[in-house]
């Protein structure tokens, strides 16, 4: 058993079919007495013709929280198996897009380690 929940950047893509064209990636894991979840934000998608495009109505970057059972992961390390979500209270969406975007997605993206790692805890999540 932990005492403090163990956290491991990784540096591939998390989640999202079209994720190879997202300029913005962050992929955390966070352990602790043997649950695994991970913390996935991507965006600033770029399409060939468009430049950067919403990855979904009205979205731009999205930060999505799910359990990693087994911690599976193909060749260039894309995560499988995002059946398992965990609802988020914190802000997991931003539906604009400008220069300083990338930094807010961050700030996101910490924002949603933070409440996951203390929703585990204080017992709030169990696999």
């Amino acid at each position: 058993m932990f005492s403090e929940v163990k956290r491991t950047e990784r540096g591939w893509r998390g989640h999202f079919c079209g994720d190879t064209n997202c300029m913005f990636v962050r992929n955390t894991q966070l352990e602790y007495n043997y649950v695994k979840i991970v913390v996935s934000t991507i965006g600033r998608w770029l399409s060939e013709s468009n430049g950067v495009e919403r990855i979904g109505v009205d979205v731009y970057y999205e930060t999505i929280a799910f359990f990693d059972a087994k911690n599976k992961q193909e060749s260039e390390g894309i995560m499988k198996g995002i059946a398992n979500r965990i609802m988020i209270n914190s802000k997991c969406e931003i539906g604009i897009y400008n220069l300083d975007t990338d930094n807010e997605a961050n700030d996101m993206h910490e924002n949603v380690v933070k409440e996951i790692e203390q929703r585990l805890l204080s017992g709030n999540i169990k696999e």
